[in-house]
């Protein structure tokens, strides 16, 4: 019932927009947070004891990789406005490329078009160090991907989490002491990005616990409805993707039987090529 509400929601909110647009400032922004599921800022988070997830490392990157595929399918459905990524410092464009040819290899349009169980680890493993909107950005499904965040402060943000050597503790004070300005940043570019690219609507890729409606700015600015990617699929789907696939097991399994027949009928044949024939051992009576 949620997803159905909120399908038949957004369109009609983005339609009350665009009436909006005809007698607002057109100078103003109107800004939409798609909350999503994100990696953790260093891979081997995934695997420290002290980790405040609760989940095996591979349900996480399930459901990480399944909200990331939520908000390539949203940003699609909004062709009409520029995205802006959280944890990026700089501007990502088509053509200018920083996922391999072999990764990028695994997706197209039509991936986006199915459903997230279809996907291959491979595909999962790539949507969780990459995210969405630079996948799409390297396809050539969206032109840009503009920043949420000072390279300066990126900087020293990540020599932050560094210094914390996966201390839980210590990067939830590390979170909280920089979050203000993050998010003031990511608005302040939520802003640049509209008007670099002439367009009113932004999609504010980021995480979900932050609350961007509260910030003021001098640019006339109008703050929708966030738009939940958080977790698309259940806990018990993500559990059950997670584990290993048994494809190519129950494969090998198939193979080693058809070996084993092969050679049964193998030694059966031998026996009867080495077997004197029956014919030839009645022999012709002396003349």
């Amino acid at each position: 019932m949620h997803t159905l509400t909120t399908n038949l929601i957004l369109p009609i909110q983005f339609k009350i927009n665009s009436l909006l647009k005809n007698t607002m400032d057109p100078r103003t922004v109107v800004i939409t947070h798609i909350k999503m599921l994100h990696g953790a800022p260093k891979e081997d988070m995934y695997k420290h004891t002290d980790s405040m997830f609760t989940d095996s490392s591979q349900v996480l990157k399930t459901k990480i990789a399944a909200s990331q595929f939520a908000v390539a399918q949203e940003i699609l459905k909004h062709p009409q406005a520029v995205v802006v990524q959280e944890g990026l410092d700089h501007e990502r464009s088509y053509g200018n490329d920083e996922i391999g040819e072999e990764e990028l290899s695994l997706f197209s349009k039509e991936t986006f078009d199915n459903d997230f169980a279809k996907l291959t680890s491979q595909q999962r493993e790539v949507l969780v160090k990459h995210h969405a909107a630079p996948i799409l950005c390297s396809l050539g499904l969206i032109p840009k991907v503009y920043p949420s965040i000072d390279p300066d402060t990126w900087s020293q943000l990540h020599e932050d989490i560094e210094a914390a050597k996966n201390n839980m503790e210590q990067l939830k004070e590390t979170e909280q002491k920089w979050r203000p300005l993050r998010e003031a940043q990511a608005v302040d570019h939520c802003i640049k990005a509209a008007q670099d690219a002439g367009m009113n609507d932004v999609l504010l890729v980021f995480g979900g616990g932050h609350d961007f409606s509260r910030i003021k700015t001098e640019t006339p600015t109008i703050y929708t409805a966030p738009i939940d990617c958080i977790s698309p699929i259940s806990e018990e789907e993500a559990r059950q993707l997670a584990k290993p696939q048994r494809v190519a097991t129950e494969s090998s399994n198939v193979n080693v039987l058809q070996i084993n027949q092969f050679k049964k009928n193998l030694s059966d044949l031998k026996k009867l090529l080495e077997s004197p024939d029956e014919k030839d051992d009645e022999k012709p009576p002396h003349p």
